[in-house]
């Protein structure tokens, strides 16, 4: 950080620390855009890398409490899915735009994916795994040799994950 930078940093934080009002005047709206959309670039990798990891996360228990082949097949096949999947989402992100600044400003010449689409393609991806990940204990615990009020308690916390 250059000293003239420095000394800007500096005013700043004494004017956040004295008035947090007039601390926000100090910043012009340029560059909270600016943070705003790094910030948002960011938080996309990282929502798409945790929600996948956590579905990776389910997927592997699932295959710890489940021990009939047609399950455990179906399980691994979906793991590779979203393995891959996520993998696939996280890499389209980092490199929608070339050149890279064009992310963060428009007017740089320059291409970009359709990021409307791949939000939508994303979203319908994310449902469709969520609901075979759902769905995936109901053969298992259906065909298991207990009590049908066992099976549906099992049913029930299975499906706490729609909450």
């Amino acid at each position: 950080m250059h000293q003239s930078q420095l000394g800007d940093y500096d005013r700043y934080v004494a004017r956040m620390v004295s008035s947090p009002s007039a601390a926000a005047g100090a910043i012009s709206s340029r560059t909270i855009t600016d943070m705003a959309s790094k910030t948002f670039y960011l938080e996309q990798i990282f929502y798409k890398g945790t929600l996948n990891c956590t579905k990776l996360s389910m997927l592997l228990m699932y295959l710890r409490i489940f021990t009939e082949k047609r399950a455990r097949t179906a399980t691994h096949i979906l793991k590779y899915t979203i393995g891959i999947y996520a993998v696939f989402s996280i890499f389209l992100t980092v490199i929608q735009c070339a050149p890279f600044a064009k992310i963060f400003d428009k007017s740089v010449p320059g291409i970009c994916i359709d990021v409307t689409r791949f939000w939508y393609a994303n979203a319908i991806f994310n449902l469709v795994t969520d609901l075979m990940i759902l769905a995936l204990p109901i053969p298992s615990v259906y065909e298991m040799q207990m009590k049908r009020m066992h099976k549906f308690g099992l049913f029930i916390l299975f499906g706490l994950g729609l909450l």
